[in-house]
């Protein structure tokens, strides 16, 4: 719950109602259910809108029965080829694409400011079209944003009750193309979090054209590399 999404003009729209949650704490406590806001990009765990919710269980004297949840893609650096290569699959121009993904990664790691609108009469004058503007708005909100702190992460760790260990595709090497996942798994294991990281494969979207996507595999790959992140070095021997 609590998803803050990307909405008209670049802000964004809380799905959360701080007096509805207010109204569910006591129901969490006799059930023993515990609520989750979701910190999702192009929000993140450290972002002051989730601070009411916490205050309000804490005056209720139910903080265990809320708490955060992060999602991994507040940690994309760029989008996932998975992404770029279906856009390219369905009609868009690679040149185009592949130009608005090195846009997003110069942003996120780089720190470079992007001018949307002459980036956009860029694009077009490079001959883009329906699917490389569709492509370019999807991911318009990263121009404004820098990469989610690892080190913010590490520290609001010990208030996180889930995490979203989103992926979309897992390179020849065995790792997340888009996101340091050895970073942001260091930050949750130096900051304490000891619970369930749910592997969260979206990739499949962006991979069925081509054919059924093996999402088991893809889960276990996915457990592999992130018990080779968290120093589990015999798990894929194991598996």
């Amino acid at each position: 719950m609590g998803d803050l999404i990307p909405g008209p003009g670049g802000k964004t729209i809380d799905l959360a109602n701080l007096n509805i949650v207010t109204r569910l704490l006591p129901y969490c406590a006799e059930y023993n259910v515990v609520l989750a806001l979701e910190c999702h990009t192009p929000s993140c765990v450290e972002d002051s809108r989730q601070e009411p919710y916490l205050e309000a269980a804490e005056k209720l004297g139910l903080s265990q029965y809320i708490g955060l949840q992060a999602d991994f893609a507040s940690y994309e650096f760029r989008p996932s080829i998975a992404a770029v290569e279906r856009s390219i699959r369905d009609g868009g121009k690679r040149e185009v694409i592949c130009y608005i993904s090195d846009l997003v990664q110069k942003r996120k790691l780089e720190n470079l400011e992007i001018d949307v609108e002459r980036e956009e009469a860029k694009i077009k004058q490079m001959g883009a079209g329906e699917v490389d503007m569709e492509f370019f708005n999807m991911h318009v909100h990263a121009f404004g944003q820098k990469i989610a702190s690892y080190e913010k992460l590490k520290e609001y760790a010990p208030r996180l009750v889930y995490v979203h260990g989103k992926f979309h595709y897992i390179n020849d090497t065995g790792e997340v193309d888009n996101m340091d996942y050895h970073k942001i798994l260091g930050a949750l294991k130096e900051g304490g979090y000891k619970g369930f990281i749910s592997s969260e494969f979206e990739g499949n979207r962006f991979l069925n054209d081509k054919g059924w996507v093996d999402e088991i595999e893809y889960v276990r790959k996915h457990h592999v590399l992130m018990c080779k992140c968290l120093g589990y070095k015999d798990f894929e021997e194991k598996r």
